[in-house]
C-alpha cells in the first residue's frame, strides 16, 4: 500500500533530477527504517515479555514472535545502496506490514485469555 502523494518513480514527464532526488530520498528513508525498526521492534518484544501475566498468554507470545521474526528479517537485510535494494526492502516492509496487520486483534485476544485465566483462578490479582 502506497500513501497518496508518495509515488515510486513519479514525476513522469518531469526533469530527471527530480526523479533522482526522489529515489535518493526513498533510499535514505529505507536506510533509516532498516536501522530504526529493529530497535523499536526489539523494545516491543522486551516489553511484551515483561507484562505481568500477559507475557505467558499464547496470543501475546504470538505477537512477540511476529516482532522477533521481523527484527531478524530486517537485521539480515543487506545495506541499502541502490534503487533495486530500496525496492527489495520496500517489498520486505510490505510483508512485515501484512504480518503485523492483526496485532491489535491478537493482543485483544490475549487480554481475553488473561481474563479467562483470572476467572479460573490460574493467575493472582495483578
Amino acid at each position: 500500500p502506497n500513501p497518496e502523494g508518495v509515488g515510486r518513480g513519479g514525476n513522469e514527464g518531469g526533469e530527471g533530477g527530480d526523479k533522482a532526488a526522489t529515489q535518493q530520498v526513498l533510499m535514505q528513508v529505507a536506510s533509516f527504517l532498516k536501522h530504526e525498526l529493529p530497535i523499536r521492534l526489539s523494545h516491543r518484544v522486551r516489553d511484551l515479555g515483561t507484562v505481568p501475566y500477559m507475557s505467558s498468554m499464547p496470543s501475546v507470545r504470538t505477537v512477540a514472535d511476529w516482532y522477533a521474526q521481523s527484527v531478524s528479517e530486517l537485521s539480515s537485510f543487506p545495506e541499502i545502496r541502490t534503487p533495486a535494494d530500496e525496492q527489495a526492502f520496500a517489498k520486505l516492509l510490505e510483508g512485515i506490514y501484512e504480518r503485523h496487520a492483526s496485532v491489535l486483534v491478537t493482543m485483544a485476544r490475549g487480554a481475553f485469555e488473561l481474563r479467562g485465566a483470572i476467572r479460573r483462578g490460574e493467575v493472582g490479582d495483578a
